[in-house]
């Protein structure tokens, strides 16, 4: 088996809490090792005198699959929140399988990567039936072929015509939107979703995606192709380029936006990225976008108060630099932030805008800055520190945020 060049010497890492030790885990290691897997499991892999870390990541990167077992134990571990991260700095987070072991939901919505977490199909505990969860397991795991689909969205891609007819009108767009507009957006979704659906997981952003039409935004009327291009941003102002679909895909599903929140955008964006995160944060939740490009807000302004239903939930601040004040600058104000183009290191003036626990996501100059290569970066703020997350190697080539 090979991954990324390295062969794997594990079928599966088990990263757990030495409080779930007895109880879950050597039930669950020993069932897993009966059915032939090779795992990585620090009693049987750790020696006297071993160096702990460099053992741990060299366990983590020559395993195919991250088996993590999840409990208030696990989220409570500093040790274990350290291997997750480096669990995640491998960023193939399709390899990722969770064990949820007497937490809920909600629960692990509130800790680290929760958003991520949430997202992901994972498997319940169920210390009765431990051999359910093991068949379960090993079904995921499909040691010999590809996985599964972590979630429903193809139920989704069969969303047509009369789905779309039939159900509200979401604004003025209807009068704009056609067969054939309709049709090469589906298209578009179909292709970001064979893509992406390993590591951008959320329905709701593919769902978003399928009903905001991207032409809209677009004020070349000939342009319908390009709008729907999912690799090719669209021109908005002699400073400002709407960033292509795929970029916004990654963008939005890395900030994780989650109901009834409030967001900050840096930067106007022709719109279309703002009105996605309002879809998603339904009626509840605020957008506010600052940006040094007065001439796009307006234009943004205008499209979305005329042509989309999000015209009050959507705030435009201009303003000369991205550290001004503005109405809704607060402490922690905001429950995530959105940088829409490139910066030279970590936007630090911008951390104190959020609240505790919040995320902001930001593409970050890589080398030399007039290169334009970035990589977007994922910063989440805890107590008494802000955690960051490279979340892609691929170079984005974002302009300077304005």
């Amino acid at each position: 088996m090979q991954f990324e060049g390295y062969s794997f010497k594990w079928d599966a890492f088990i990263s757990h809490s030495d409080d779930d030790e007895a109880q879950i885990v050597q039930p669950l290691v020993e069932r897993l090792k009966d059915a032939g897997l090779r795992l990585w499991y620090d009693r049987d892999e750790l020696d006297p005198g071993e160096k702990l870390y460099s053992a741990i990541d060299e366990g983590i990167k020559y395993s195919r699959y991250w088996i993590v077992v999840l409990s208030n134990h696990y989220f409570s571990s500093t040790n274990c929140m350290t291997e997750f991260d480096a669990i995640m700095n491998q960023q193939k987070i399709e390899s990722i399988l969770p064990i949820w072991c007497n937490i809920r939901r909600e629960e692990i919505h509130k800790q680290k990567y929760g958003s991520f977490l949430v997202g992901i199909l994972g498997i319940r505990w169920d210390e009765v039936n431990i051999n359910r969860v093991t068949d379960r397991l090993l079904g995921a795991l499909q040691l010999d072929e590809e996985r599964t689909d972590p979630v429903d969205v193809r139920m989704l891609l069969k969303m047509n015509k009369e789905n779309r007819v039939e159900g509200k009108k979401s604004g003025d767009w209807e009068s704009k939107e056609t067969e054939e507009t309709f049709q090469h957006r589906f298209e578009m979704i179909q292709r970001l979703y064979e893509n992406y659906r390993k590591t951008i997981t959320d329905p709701r952003i593919y769902a978003a995606m399928l009903k905001i039409p991207r032409h809209i935004f677009i004020h070349d009327p000939d342009a319908l192709e390009e709008a729907y291009d999912e690799k090719k941003p669209f021109i908005v102002t002699p400073l400002q380029n709407g960033s292509a679909a795929d970029v916004v895909l990654s963008q939005v599903g890395w900030l994780g936006p989650e109901s009834g929140e409030k967001v900050l955008v840096c930067g106007a964006k022709g719109g279309y990225i703002q009105c996605l995160l309002a879809e998603i944060l339904g009626p509840d939740g605020v957008v506010d976008c600052i940006s040094t490009d007065e001439a796009a807000l307006e234009m943004n302004e205008e499209i979305v108060a005329q042509l989309t239903p999000f015209g009050k939930r959507i705030n435009w601040y201009h303003v000369e630099s991205l550290s001004d004040h503005f109405p809704g600058a607060k402490t922690e104000s905001y429950d995530r932030i959105l940088i829409c183009g490139a910066v030279n290191g970590p936007p630090r003036f911008l951390f104190p805008l959020l609240r505790k626990e919040g995320v902001l996501v930001s593409p970050i100059n890589v080398g030399k800055v007039d290169e334009h290569n970035q990589n977007l970066v994922r910063f989440e703020k805890r107590t008494r520190q802000l955690r960051h997350t490279k979340v892609s190697d691929v170079y984005y080539r974002f302009g300077p945020v304005a």
